[in-house]
């Protein structure tokens, strides 16, 4: 893979520093995972790309991270299906969602002890995208709550990650 192509798993927290916003290839690549910078901000749309960004702890300290599935006008979606991966010690950790088969081993409690920390000090997580992207600040500026307010089911979830018009 060439150096400006990388697995998305292999981001560190230089690459993001020197670029935040990355996208993933739509071509044939080694791996469905292959991400290349976006050379550009503020970007007008996170569709298939993922954020480097510092998020700010209930504790008020400020960890980088890495943020997807951002749907820049949608704060409905973005709510249920925004993912996180903080950064510490050179090591990251990527925090399962409320509906994801594997939230209690990779939940909001994992994240605590990966930071050891505790859940206090870490949740709610705050982050501010409006920096890096162009959209409805509700979608683009939040908070990540270690027990959701608001679940769907199951059901809600599908219905949520499929397009209207998809026939």
């Amino acid at each position: 893979m060439s150096s400006q192509f990388k697995d998305v798993d292999d981001l560190t927290e230089a690459d993001l520093n020197k670029f935040p916003v990355w996208e993933f290839l739509n071509q044939d690549q080694k791996s469905e995972l292959a991400v290349r910078p976006v050379k550009t901000t503020p970007v007008k749309n996170l569709d298939g790309r993922v954020v480097g960004t510092q998020v700010r702890l209930a504790n008020g300290g400020n960890v980088p991270a890495l943020i997807g599935n951002v749907a820049v006008n949608d704060p409905h979606s973005t709510k249920h299906f925004l993912t996180i991966s903080i950064f510490r010690s050179g090591k990251r950790f990527t925090m399962a969602r409320y509906h994801d088969f594997d939230w209690n081993r990779r939940g909001p409690q994992a994240l605590a002890d990966f930071l050891e920390m505790g859940i206090e000090d870490v949740f709610p997580i705050s982050y501010d995208l409006r920096p890096l992207c162009v959209g409805d600040p509700a979608a683009l500026v939040g908070t990540i709550e270690a027990e959701p307010t608001d679940k769907l089911t199951r059901a809600q979830i599908i219905a949520l990650a499929v397009p209207k018009n998809h026939s």
